[in-house]
């Protein structure tokens, strides 16, 4: 039978899953009430990720590290890195940034290994990434654009960093969004690497 139009609304909360590893993901259970074609109520009840909170507002706590100290953000604390290796090699960094991470030299340091949630911080680059690089008015790059994180420095164990950061594009890189060719091998690595702003 046609369904009636309160029956054909799916109800959504909003909630954090916590895993094994302490990690937590945002996603939405929802439920939806229809009904059979001989008149009987059956009930769909699912999960999915939140897209709309993927990059949003919850941190995960840091692992047993209890005894670091957590310090704020000040200056430019910024960062350049390769999104198309894997370990997301240092290019360039602000002074503030080297700071925070101990005072040593970081050209060439992996960035994976110093941000936390490592797995959320990959799956964050590479869509801000991917949405910049195909520059789709319907899925612009500002909507997923933050994410939280915490800075873990190796050199100085005893401090971490709250902080979200934002990936920064300069208005050249814009403008050559639409004049680089879609041929991934023509694509030149300028057009893989990423700055990020700590605030």
């Amino acid at each position: 039978r046609p369904l009636k139009q309160e029956e054909s609304i799916a109800d959504v909360m909003h909630v954090s899953l916590l895993s094994g590893q302490r990690e937590t993901r945002q996603v939405e259970l929802f439920t939806f009430t229809f009904s059979t074609f001989k008149g009987r109520l059956r009930h769909l009840v699912g999960i999915r990720d939140d897209a709309k909170e993927t990059t949003g507002g919850h941190l995960s706590p840091l692992p047993v590290h209890g005894s670091k100290s957590i310090l704020t953000v000040s200056g430019d604390v910024s960062v350049s890195f390769k999104t198309s290796e894997c370990d997301f090699p240092i290019i360039s960094c602000s002074e503030a940034f080297r700071q925070v991470m101990g005072g040593i030299e970081l050209k060439g340091c992996n960035l994976k290994a110093m941000i936390f949630p490592t797995d959320a911080f990959e799956t964050w680059t590479q869509l801000v990434m991917n949405r910049f690089l195909t520059d789709d008015p319907n899925e612009p790059v500002e909507q997923v654009n933050t994410l939280k994180v915490w800075l873990l420095a190796e050199a100085a164990e005893q401090t971490c960093l709250k902080a979200t950061c934002l990936a920064v594009f300069s208005e050249s890189e814009k403008s050559g969004r639409s004049d680089h060719s879609d041929s991934a091998s023509q694509t030149s690595d300028e057009h893989f690497i990423m700055r990020l702003k700590f605030t």
